[in-house]
């Protein structure tokens, strides 16, 4: 889009201007303007590159290629090593032991408002605007429930709505650039900096959960390779594929290893609590990795394979 290169360009500007301004008139020294002045060059250099770049979209990817792109595997008999298996609990420590009357409301709250969302498009076709809107209200209230009052998580996790993600990669041996927008991203942190534990990938009908399982992959492989080359400590990925109804929950674990756990919404009360509950536990996990509670390596002047946020070299 010329507007988006446009506005680069003069944000570039903007940055050499700002550049040389503080070499003439600020009190930094001269050796700390030129680390950044590398910085910046560095930076420039990589989105040139990346951008000229052949691209390849996530969800063109097979599920053999995400395997190999990303160096995962399903989890299975052979390969099963202790803690392999899924042993995600339910967040249920603060719902049933501090705030149980607050759960039970919020709950019946939000069956509620799926409720009328159901009759609002009474007789129309389930489409994607339909699964869109179902998840927004799930998505939103059970984060927002989770915020309220600092209950479970503090304010420092939000979702991501089609955050840009890319990755430089090799197929077939040539260099290509890897890219796509998950539906949702949970962030505890920086974009830049892969801050995310959990990946949301919406399908339109049942039949194309499939599809979405090599999609929701691809994006959870981008975050955990991302994740090692940055050296967390938690390189672990949590994603579901999900038409709003079942919820297939997926998990990368720190042997880059996946399983998977589905639930389906309106099969039983339990099971439509297990699932809040399951997002209740991830969003907490997200927030005690979030930089109030941690302290991770930074990622100060060094250039990764991988990146997201609204800077990454997506196609115009």
């Amino acid at each position: 889009m010329a507007s988006k290169k446009l506005f680069r360009k003069h944000a570039l500007g903007l940055i050499e201007v700002a550049l040389k301004w503080l070499s003439a008139t600020s009190n930094v020294s001269k050796a700390e303007v030129d680390e950044i002045k590398e910085t910046f060059e560095e930076v420039k250099k990589a989105a040139a590159r990346d951008s000229k770049l052949p691209g390849v979209a996530i969800s063109d990817l097979t599920l053999k290629e995400v395997k190999s792109i990303f160096r995962i595997k399903k989890l299975t008999p052979k390969n099963e090593q202790p803690g392999d298996k899924w042993d995600l609990e339910p967040y249920d420590d603060v719902i049933d032991i501090q705030y149980p009357d607050d759960f039970s409301e919020f709950f019946i709250f939000l069956n509620k408002a799926l409720d009328y969302l159901e009759l609002a498009h009474e007789g129309s076709t389930k489409a994607e605007a339909l699964v869109r809107a179902r998840l927004d209200v799930i998505l939103g209230l059970v984060l927002g429930f989770a915020k309220q009052d600092g209950k479970i998580i503090g304010n420092s996790v939000s979702w991501g709505y089609e955050t840009p993600f890319w990755k430089t990669v090799y197929i077939r041996f040539r260099q290509r650039l890897l890219r796509g927008r998950p539906d949702y991203a949970l962030w505890y942190g920086a974009q830049a900096n892969l801050e995310t534990n959990l990946v949301i990938v919406e399908a339109k009908t049942r039949e194309e959960l499939g599809k979405g399982e090599r999609q929701l992959l691809g994006y959870m492989g981008l975050v955990h390779t991302g994740r090692i080359e940055r050296g967390k400590a938690d390189t672990t990925v949590y994603g579901i594929a999900t038409d709003s109804e079942t919820f297939n929950f997926y998990r990368i674990n720190q042997r880059s290893k996946w399983c998977s756990k589905a639930l389906t919404w309106g099969y039983t009360d339990e099971e439509n609590r297990d699932i809040v509950r399951l997002l209740l536990r991830i969003m907490y996990l997200a927030s005690r990795q979030s930089p109030t509670h941690t302290r991770e390596p930074t990622s100060h002047h060094r250039q990764f394979s991988s990146s997201a946020g609204e800077d990454a070299p997506m196609a115009d």
